[in-house]
């Protein structure tokens, strides 16, 4: 009667025991999974403070920031960094946000295959892209990038039912004429583009006016 009953107590033991290990089993993987799930979290915000959420490319700060530690490389160097701002609010306003995201993604690999290496792509606005050149050694060279930045954007693309055919400016600044600083070259820029701008459609312009007569020879 005692051997029956023990026996019985370690069955019920045995099947309490298992039933212990397997909640535990299934709280530690529920704990894996949220912390997984926070890690992803974290990841995706560290993504979004440095990248456009949709385009991918690196955003506003994340240009200054490398635009910054291009500056602080080349403070003893002979050398040039350009910023190049590219205003692509025509086609933005002519084909919407989600057609206009779509061609921006399609487009910014052809364009980064048109630069040098160490070129850095990005956003500044919902329809302006930047670009960083650093390791200018002659304005000529800048000048030809610039020239197939615009070929390329006055191709056609063809973005679901749409064929698109861009319409941009471009307004450069070059470190160390244009400031000495990421934010004075930016500013500059941006001047240079509202000058573009007012010139004419697919045209670009430098903020020294020096780099300008070597666009006319």
């Amino acid at each position: 009667m005692l051997t029956n009953i023990l026996l019985t107590l370690n069955i019920v033991l045995g099947v309490f025991i298992f039933i212990l290990r397997l909640r535990h089993q299934r709280e530690m993987a529920e704990v894996q999974s949220e912390l997984a799930e926070y890690k992803g979290y974290q990841q995706r915000l560290t993504l979004l403070a440095k990248y456009d959420a949709v385009t991918e490319l690196p955003n506003r700060e994340n240009i200054l920031t490398t635009l910054n530690n291009y500056l602080n490389a080349e403070e003893e160097q002979t050398v040039a960094t350009a910023l190049l701002i590219i205003s692509t609010e025509e086609i933005f306003n002519s084909f919407g946000y989600d057609i206009y995201q779509q061609y921006i993604k399609t487009i910014s690999g052809e364009l980064i295959n048109l630069l040098p290496k160490l070129s850095t792509l990005g956003t500044t606005t919902s329809h302006s892209l930047a670009i960083i050149i650093p390791h200018i050694t002659r304005p000529a060279d800048l000048i030809n990038y610039t020239h197939a930045i615009i070929q390329l954007f006055t191709q056609e693309h063809k973005i679901g039912q749409h064929e698109i055919i861009g319409i941009i400016n471009i307004g450069i600044a070059v470190y160390p004429n244009d400031g000495d600083d990421n934010e004075t070259i930016l500013r500059n820029a941006n001047l240079a583009l509202q000058q573009s701008i007012q010139n004419s459609p697919n045209s670009f312009m430098f903020y020294q006016t020096e780099f300008n007569q070597h666009v006319t020879q």
